[in-house]
Parts: structure tokens; sequence; C-alpha cells
């Protein structure tokens, strides 16, 4: 945790405890959505199981059949706004040759800033329980050369079944360890603060890697497919293309499939949410939230060091961080020296990391 660096001398005024603390819960949920685009810790299924043929290819060890998915895989699915499925990794590099795994790496790294950088605002952003607009999927052995209207409907057989297995994971316990206590609320995906959101499930998106040039990759204008799943359970209207704004630029293969730009297919997904929130709210529901439950959850990401750190600065008084975090700080402008960035783009393109000293 990069805040663990920061020592203010004690004490402190209470607000600005408060303020470091809603720090710490923006540190924690970048770290956590940033380890998903890793490509050391994403998902990696296998393609050739999930349309029902067994797997003869090599390293297939290295990926993951769906039926195994592990709970916390599933749980780091919820409360996503759509699934990103990057096929073909394998970028190219400035040579046009095929690279290493580091420059898979850098793509799906990159497109987690440039992601981040369009959604997050200090302070007021929803960072609770892991939400975030996307989170990424790399498919393995999926066919090379497949034209757009085959691709799609292979994502989408994935697809399905990945969600049909977050289904099954939803409330099962996790497992019991000697050196740490039990409680009954230890289950993944606790649907009470857990959703595998409805728009995941309907809207797919496609990042074709292979198309992109790691030393010039201008992800605004990257070429993806949108693609709609068929299924419409748990929104409010079902999902069309003719929601798309008419002056996108885009290329339509059938009612279901189109292609366009990446910053179109994120306004395009933006405006569905903003059109699924303000006819159902958020959900899950912060308002109604069980602090009790809230508070559980906190200690399960180690609020337990985050509220020593606050006595230690002068807390006085019981220490009840109540959801959401995003009202704890009321003038994010009252103290300079935290007004801090996670990143900075510069020139839209150079990505400058700041670390909180």
């Amino acid at each position: 945790m990069r805040l663990a660096y920061y020592r203010p001398q004690a004490p402190l005024p209470q607000d600005k405890i408060l303020q470091l603390m809603r720090l710490w819960v923006e540190d924690e949920h970048c770290t956590h959505v940033m380890n998903r685009f890793d490509i050391d810790t994403s998902y990696k299924p296998c393609t050739v199981n999930a349309i029902g043929e067994s797997c003869q290819t090599p390293f297939h060890d290295f990926h993951q059949d769906i039926s195994a998915m592990e709970g916390w895989i599933a749980e780091a699915m919820c409360n996503k706004t759509v699934p990103i499925y990057v096929t073909a990794p394998g970028s190219k590099d400035m040579f046009g040759a095929h690279p290493s795994r580091e420059f898979d790496r850098h793509i799906s790294t990159s497109l987690f800033f440039w992601l981040y950088s369009r959604r997050f605002r200090p302070y007021r952003s929803n960072v609770e329980f892991g939400r975030f607009i996307a989170h990424p999927i790399h498919p393995a052995h999926l066919t090379p050369g497949l034209e757009p209207n085959a691709l799609a409907q292979d994502v989408v057989s994935m697809h399905k079944a990945i969600c049909s297995q977050v289904d099954s994971l939803v409330g099962k316990h996790k497992p019991k360890w000697a050196w740490a206590p039990h409680d009954d609320r230890d289950v993944y995906c606790d649907p009470r603060v857990y959703l595998l959101q409805p728009i995941f499930r309907a809207l797919v998106m496609i990042f074709p890697s292979q198309d992109c040039n790691l030393f010039n990759a201008n992800f605004t204008t990257i070429p993806v497919f949108l693609v709609l799943t068929g299924v419409t359970e748990g929104l409010s209207e079902p999902i069309t293309f003719e929601f798309l704004d008419t002056k996108v630029e885009c290329q339509r293969f059938s009612d279901t499939l189109i292609q366009l730009p990446l910053e179109d297919a994120i306004l395009f997904v933006e405006k569905v949410e903003a059109r699924e929130v303000a006819a159902y709210g958020q959900r899950p529901d912060l308002a109604t939230m069980d602090q009790e439950l809230y508070q559980y959850h906190l200690k399960l990401n180690g609020s337990e060091h985050a509220e020593e750190e606050m006595v230690r600065l002068g807390w006085e008084g019981e220490i009840r961080l109540e959801c959401p975090s995003s009202e704890w700080v009321w003038n994010p402008k009252k103290y300079p020296d935290l007004a801090w960035k996670l990143w900075e783009l510069v020139n839209d393109e150079e990505l400058v990391w700041h670390d909180l000293r």
C-alpha cells in the first residue's frame, strides 16, 4: 500500500484524518483493479473447453477451465460494468514482430491506466466493493484469423459460460484457514455487496490487442467490437445500438455486432450505465448499505491497520467508517498537501505515476 510511506506528524484534525482514510480506500481500490489487468494475474479461460471440446493445445495448464474458476476470480468480476475480452495477446512491437510477454503486460496495464484516467475522480468516485467500468478477460486458444461474426459467436458462448460459473459460486463459503479466524460471512460474491451487473451479462467488448503497436498505441482510436449477448434480464430495457450517437463512425456487421473506436465504445457503455442507474439506482445500493456489513468488509481489506493509524494521528472517540467513503471528505481542497493524483497523463500518451510521500 503506497500510503504506508506517508507518515504525517500527529496530531491531525479529524477531517484531515478522514481524508487520509479515503485516500487509503482509493489506493486499495486502484491496486486491486490494476492487478486484474496484469497479464500474470488476469483471468485466462480456455476457449476450447468453453465451446465443449477437449483442449489438447500446448501449455493448457497455464490457462483455466471455466468450470474450475476460483471464487476470488468470480468476485473480481462483480460490480464491473462491462467485460473486455483482450483477444490474440501478442501486440506488435515497432518492427511488426510478435513480442514477448512483457509487451502483453504493457498493453494490458496501459489499457487500465487509460480507463482509470477517464473514470476516476479523487474523493468522489464510487470505489466500494471493486466498482469499476471494466474487467479484462484474456481468452486462450482463440482460433486465429476468425472473421468478426465467428469471433463474436465464440466470445459470447464463452461469456455466457463464465457468467453461469460466477452464479454458481455466489454465497459459497471461503476456505477455512487454521491461522485465521473464520466467520460465517466469509463467502464469495456476497449478493448483498457483490453483483454481476446486468450490463456485464448483456454487453461484451472485444479488444484486439494484435492490432496495437506498442510504441504508438493511441487507445482513443483503437478499433474494438461491441457485442450484444441477447441477455436482457435485470435491464430497464434491452440494449440496442440504436442508442449509439448518430455522429459515431462505426461498422455494423449485424444488429448485435459493431466495430468502433475505443473512446466511442466506452462512451456508449457509460451512456447505458447512466440509463440503468437512472432507472434502478446503483446496484448494490450504497444508501441502504448495512453498516455492520460494510465495517466487516473494510476489515477484510485491512482497515484494522488504517484504524491503528487513525488513533496514532489523534482520532478521538469511536472509529466508525461508514459507507459510502465518498462522503468522508467535505472539502478536498482544504489540505493542499493531500491534493495528490494517482496518475497524470502528459500529452495524452506518456503516463507519470505519483506516489504519496
